[in-house]
């Protein structure tokens, strides 16, 4: 709709979305011109206390040049990673097709099974962990994930940053919301550790606790 490359802004702050994997990456190999922002100057630190600076992501020069080394090898293995997204869109389409009375007038959500399918195909492709989405409406961790992504991405936390520093419900359930990400992250990342016996390298996770090995 608006092309390759437009202005859009959250909240006060002005941002330039590139869609035009052409342009991305000459953006990102150009990294002394185009730096990345950081978080902490974004106003956003729950965004911030999320997923910090030390990562592919969000840093910048030389800790984004060894990062990426680290990283890439394992990242870019997609054939690993196939396996996993076909047999969650094979899932996908079983589901829609339940949903389905052949002969009458039905109505998909395909906003509901693209954001399962998602999720799904993250959790298991990047830490070995099944969000069950695609069989779920809800649970802990599917509740958990979609309030962090609703609430830092959240324009008046943006506009009006001084909302994330007050005591209020919403920014102590984002609290534990991240905590009980982190801990299954960590959960999974220790029995990766302390399993000399992985044979199968099929999440990003497994591979760079087994290459690091």
């Amino acid at each position: 709709k608006f092309g390759n490359i437009y202005l859009m802004f959250m909240g006060y702050r002005p941002a330039i979305v590139i869609t035009s994997s052409d342009l991305a990456k000459k953006v990102s190999k150009k990294i002394d011109i185009y730096a990345k922002s950081n978080p902490i100057d974004l106003n956003m630190p729950y965004f911030y206390k999320w997923v910090g600076n030390n990562n592919i992501v969000l840093s910048n020069g030389s800790d984004w040049k060894r990062l990426r080394k680290i990283i890439h090898k394992q990242l870019t293995a997609t054939n690993v990673y196939f396996p996993t997204m076909c047999k969650k869109a094979l899932e996908l389409t079983e589901h829609i097709k339940k949903t389905i009375k052949y002969g009458v007038k039905s109505e998909i959500f395909l906003n509901r099974w693209l954001k399962a399918f998602s999720l799904d195909i993250a959790g298991e492709t990047l830490f070995g962990f099944n969000f069950n989405h695609l069989k779920e409406l809800t649970n802990a961790a599917i509740e958990a994930m979609d309030y962090i992504i609703s609430e830092i991405f959240n324009p008046l936390r943006v506009a009006f940053p001084l909302v994330n520093r007050l005591p209020t419900k919403t920014n102590k359930k984002l609290d534990r919301s991240i905590q009980y990400i982190d801990n299954l992250v960590s959960i999974m990342r220790d029995k990766y550790s302390h399993n000399n016996l992985i044979d199968v390298d099929d999440n990003l996770l497994k591979r760079l606790i087994n290459s690091n090995k």
